[in-house]
């Protein structure tokens, strides 16, 4: 509900940041509810180039003169940026933040290829600044504990992980599944063994016909031998 706010112990002395949100689609509407919730309506810029959607500001009290059509406009007034638009824009927008001197959260997926990731990755290290990638699955309390437990040895030796990811929802249209649903197990798996695989293997099918995978199934070894499975679609049994 717009004004609804999460309670938040600061540390003495420290100073909200201002933040610039970037993109008011469907999951941009999501990060909009968020930053309000969190108690940053009031020290929310937004930038949207589309007009007809910036009644969802309208909607949660962010005034008109807080909304643009595009982040070089809002720039000057934030101190962070975060990025929720089709995955074909984020390399752009990122690179225009980070050398604007903000720190960067973009929604996943991060980049269309590896090598735009790369290249934010070290004008970001180069600039000093933070670049974060959502994959929110990081902070989530049983994957906190999970975590936890492994370090400490209570679990024994990992051999296998195995994630199944199916998706009650309309396809997305920028990118497929494994880039949007997978994707988190595949940074979770990564994450929890404190290493990247060392050898993937990945089965993809286009059912739907859209030139983006609706399946996939993706294998992976990581240096101690440990094998994960990653199986993510948009097809369910029955109807």
């Amino acid at each position: 509900m717009p004004g609804t706010r999460i309670q938040q112990d600061l540390p003495i002395g420290y100073a909200m940041m201002t933040i610039g949100l970037v993109g008011l689609g469907n999951f941009g509407k999501r990060h909009l509810e968020a930053w309000c919730r969190l108690g940053y309506g009031d020290r929310l810029w937004i930038a949207e180039p589309n007009q007809t959607k910036w009644v969802e500001a309208t909607r949660r009290g962010i005034p008109g003169s807080r909304v643009a059509d595009s982040l070089a406009v809002i720039a000057e007034h934030v101190d962070a940026v975060d990025i929720v638009t089709p995955t074909d824009q984020h390399a752009t927008l990122c690179q225009e933040a980070l050398e604007l001197g903000k720190d960067v959260l973009v929604e996943k997926p991060m980049t269309m290829t590896s090598s735009q990731a790369r290249a934010l990755a070290e004008l970001a290290q180069a600039r000093g600044r933070v670049l974060q990638v959502g994959y929110y699955y990081r902070c989530h309390p049983i994957s906190l504990r999970l975590k936890e437990a492994l370090r400490s040895g209570r679990f024994g030796r990992v051999r296998y992980l195995t994630g199944n990811f199916y998706g009650f929802k309309r396809a997305r249209t920028d990118v497929g599944v494994t880039y949007t649903d997978g994707i988190h197990f595949l940074d979770v798996f990564n994450w929890l063994l404190d290493s990247p695989p060392v050898d993937v293997y990945a089965v993809c099918r286009d059912h739907f016909k859209r030139g983006l995978e609706d399946f996939s199934v993706v294998l992976l070894t990581y240096p101690d031998g440990v094998v994960a499975k990653v199986e993510s679609g948009y097809i369910q049994p029955g109807r």
